[in-house]
C-alpha cells in the first residue's frame, strides 16, 4: 500500500479537487494507486478464505467480522475461549451461514473482563448496592451515587449507603442544652465531632442522638456551669 504519489497530489500526499482560478489542478489518480487500494482490500476478504463476488458488496465487513472470531472466542456456546485464526478460516470461511451466524454471535454476546461484546449499563440501585461486576455506569448513574448538599450546613451520600453531614449548632445555652437538627435524617448515627469556633469555655459536649434527626448540644464554663453564646461546627457519619 502507498499513498497517492503522483505529481498532482498535494505535498503531503493527499487528494484536492483543484481550483482553477488559482490555478491548482486536480489530483491525477494513478493506476498504480488503485491497483494497490484493490489489492489491499482483496486481500483482507481472500484471506478468510472468501472467494470475491461482484455481486456482493458486503464481503469486506464479513471477512472483518471473521478476523475477530478467529481472535477472540466464537461465542458462550463454543467449549473453547480461543480459536486459532487458522482454525476459524477453515470453519466458517466461504459458508455464507456460517459467516453471518460468526457475525451474530459477534454482535450478541456479553463482554467480559477477557473479551468484547455487548453490556448492558447498571441501574441506579444496581449501582449503589456495589456488588454487580458485570454492568457498568453511566457518568449520570455514578453521579446519581453522590446526593449532596455543599451549603454550610450540608451533607455528601456515599456508595454503598454511607452519609456524611456537616453544619453549625445553635449557640449554646446558659440554661441547660440546645439541640441541633441535621440537615437530613439518618437511617443509623455512627459518630459526630464537634469543635467549638471560638470562646472562652472549659469544654463543649454533645447527648447522643436517641433519635436520627440530630443531638443536644452544650457548653461547660471554667466553673462548671452552662455556658451560654458558644458556637461550633460539627461533622456526623452513619448513613
Amino acid at each position: 500500500m502507498h499513498r497517492i504519489d503522483t505529481d498532482t497530489a498535494l505535498p503531503d500526499s493527499t487528494f484536492t479537487e483543484g481550483d482553477p482560478m488559482v490555478p491548482v489542478p486536480a489530483t491525477e489518480v494513478s493506476a498504480d494507486w488503485l491497483n494497490a487500494v484493490q489489492a489491499e482490500l482483496a486481500a483482507v476478504i481472500e484471506g478468510v478464505g472468501i472467494e470475491l463476488d461482484k455481486a456482493d458488496n458486503t464481503q469486506l465487513s464479513k471477512a472483518i467480522a471473521l478476523f475477530l472470531v478467529a481472535h477472540e472466542a466464537a461465542d458462550p456456546a463454543h467449549p473453547a475461549s480461543h480459536i486459532s485464526f487458522d482454525n476459524a478460516v477453515a470453519g466458517l470461511a466461504g459458508d455464507p451461514d456460517r459467516v453471518q451466524a460468526a457475525i451474530e454471535a459477534l454482535l450478541t454476546r456479553q463482554a467480559t473482563t477477557d473479551q468484547m461484546g455487548l453490556v448492558e449499563l447498571a441501574t441506579a440501585d444496581e449501582a449503589a448496592a456495589l456488588t454487580d461486576a458485570k454492568r457498568p455506569l453511566t457518568p449520570a448513574t455514578l453521579g446519581s451515587l453522590f446526593g449532596q448538599s455543599l451549603s454550610t450546613s450540608g451533607y455528601l451520600r456515599l456508595p454503598g449507603g454511607g452519609l456524611l453531614q456537616w453544619g453549625r449548632t445553635p449557640s449554646s445555652s446558659g440554661s441547660g442544652s440546645v439541640t441541633t437538627t441535621f440537615p437530613i435524617a439518618f437511617e443509623v448515627v455512627s459518630g459526630i465531632s464537634v469543635t467549638p469556633i471560638r470562646g472562652n469555655f472549659s469544654t463543649v459536649s454533645i447527648g447522643m442522638p436517641t433519635i436520627v434527626t440530630g443531638f443536644d448540644y452544650y457548653a461547660w464554663a471554667n466553673d462548671g456551669t452552662y455556658m451560654s453564646g458558644i458556637q461550633s461546627i460539627y461533622l456526623a457519619i452513619g448513613r
